[in-house]
């Protein structure tokens, strides 16, 4: 009986298409965990929503902090964000509600990260020509071309999406 063995060809095919195999997994999973990051981004960013508006119900003017720029509310702010000061007042007005600051999850795509308020912006125009008014905002940034959750979109492109939430829509 004469034994039938793989070809060199045949052996080829297999590793080919397990190689193609895996690589459709790897992808795949990149994508998954840059979708739970975004998700958690949307929910801290959520949470610091209601922070300010609860803060703002139990002041005693009813209003945001105001602030001459923007500051980072998030445990640090990364990129062309880490010049972004700490405000101690806009900290301790949310600290009732948030007692430990929200981390931003880390990645390697966007040049900004963390959570920034900025309670003395003039108002503007989007990249995609949505104008804001002038209010108070917490600023956020997610990976990829993505919807913003809560907030407007300023700017996208294939890295990022910076979003904006300005807090007098609550």
């Amino acid at each position: 009986m004469k034994r039938r063995a793989f070809t060199l060809v045949e052996l080829l095919v297999v590793i080919a298409i397990i190689g193609l195999l895996s690589t459709i997994a790897v992808v795949s999973l990149s994508t998954a965990r840059a979708n739970a990051r975004n998700a958690k981004r949307i929910s801290d960013v959520r949470q610091l929503a209601q922070a300010f508006y609860m803060g703002a119900l139990n002041s005693s003017t009813g209003t945001y902090p105001a602030t001459s720029g923007a500051v980072c509310i998030s445990t640090v702010c990364t990129g062309a964000w880490s010049g972004f000061a700490v405000n101690a007042t806009v900290d301790s007005f949310i600290s009732p509600y948030i007692p430990n600051k929200l981390t931003d999850a880390t990645d390697s795509s966007r040049a900004y990260g963390g959570y920034a308020y900025n309670g003395g912006w003039a108002g503007g125009t989007s990249g995609d020509g949505y104008t804001y008014p002038a209010d108070s905002h917490i600023a956020y940034n997610l990976e990829g071309w993505t919807s913003c959750g809560p907030g407007v979109i300023w700017l996208r492109n294939a890295n990022r999406t910076e979003c904006l939430l300005p807090l007098a829509s609550l």
